[in-house]
C-alpha cells in the first residue's frame, strides 16, 4: 500500500462509488425486491416487497398496516378464507350511521300483524317525544324547531297528497277523486305515535308501506310534526 499513489487510491474509490450509485439506480430496487422475497416469501413475510417493486422500505408498518384494509384481498392480511377482508354482513344487521343517531332508534321487532300492530299502539313510545320532555321550556322550544322542520318537509313530500296540507284528509288526490279520503287527524282520538308509526313501517288499509323511502329518525320526526300539528 505505501508503493500506491495516494491520488490513484482516491480516483478508485471515487469510481467504485459513481458505479455503486449507477447500479443502485437501476438495478436495486429488483435486486432487493428479489433479496427480500428471498429470505422470507410472500407467504411467511408480510412485508414482502414482491409485486409492489419498491425496494427498501423506510417504514414498513406504515406502507403495510396492521389493521384489515375493507377492500384488501391480499390473503396474509384477512383472516377469512375467502381472502377478502369485506363480508356480507350477517342478516339483519342494521347500520350505525347518522340515521341512528339516538340509543332508542332500535330495531323495529314488531311483526306485520294485527296482533303486533296492537301491541304497538300501546307499548312502542316515540323517543323524540320522551326526549322533548326531558328538556326544560327554553331548550324544548330550540330543539323542537329542528325536528319540527325536518317533520314538515318529511310530510309535504310523502304524506301531504292523501292527508292535505292541513292534515284533513283533502290532498290532491283526494280532490281529484283518485284517492278515498283518510279521514282529518283531528277526528282520530285514539291515533297513538306507536300506532302511526307501525302504519309508515309497514302500511295500514290502502296506505302503502314508506319504510324504503323514510328512516326510522324520520318517521319520528314526521309523527311528531304531525302531533303538534293536527292532534293538538
Amino acid at each position: 500500500m505505501k508503493n500506491i499513489p495516494t491520488r490513484l487510491i482516491v480516483l478508485s474509490v471515487v469510481a467504485l462509488l459513481g458505479v455503486g450509485l449507477v447500479l443502485s439506480a437501476f438495478v436495486g430496487p429488483k435486486l432487493m425486491s428479489y433479496i427480500t422475497v428471498g429470505f422470507g416469501g410472500e407467504g411467511s413475510n408480510r412485508y414482502s416487497t414482491e409485486g409492489f417493486d419498491t425496494g427498501l422500505e423506510y417504514a414498513p408498518n406504515m406502507f403495510h398496516p396492521e389493521s384489515y384494509e375493507a377492500y384488501t384481498q391480499w390473503k396474509p392480511a384477512t383472516p377469512f378464507r375467502d381472502g377478502k377482508n369485506m363480508q356480507t354482513p350477517p342478516s339483519g344487521t342494521v347500520p350505525r350511521n347518522g340515521s341512528y343517531i339516538h340509543e332508542d332508534f332500535q330495531p323495529y321487532h314488531y311483526a306485520n300483524t294485527t296482533e303486533a300492530y296492537d301491541l304497538a299502539t300501546t307499548n312502542v313510545k316515540s323517543p323524540v317525544a320522551e326526549a322533548m320532555a326531558a328538556l326544560d321550556s327554553l331548550k324544548r322550544k330550540e330543539a323542537e324547531k329542528g325536528v319540527l322542520a325536518k317533520g314538515k318537509t318529511i310530510y309535504e313530500v310523502h304524506c301531504q297528497v292523501c292527508h292535505g296540507e292541513k292534515g284533513d284528509g283533502q290532498g290532491t288526490i283526494v280532490k281529484n277523486n283518485v284517492y278515498p279520503t283518510p279521514g282529518d287527524y283531528k277526528t282520530k282520538e285514539n291515533l297513538t305515535d306507536g300506532k302511526m308509526y307501525h302504519s309508515i313501517t309497514y302500511g295500514k288499509n290502502l296506505m302503502g308501506s314508506y319504510a324504503s323511502q323514510v328512516t326510522p329518525e324520520e318517521r319520528w320526526a314526521v309523527i311528531y310534526y304531525i302531533r303538534s300539528s293536527f292532534l293538538k
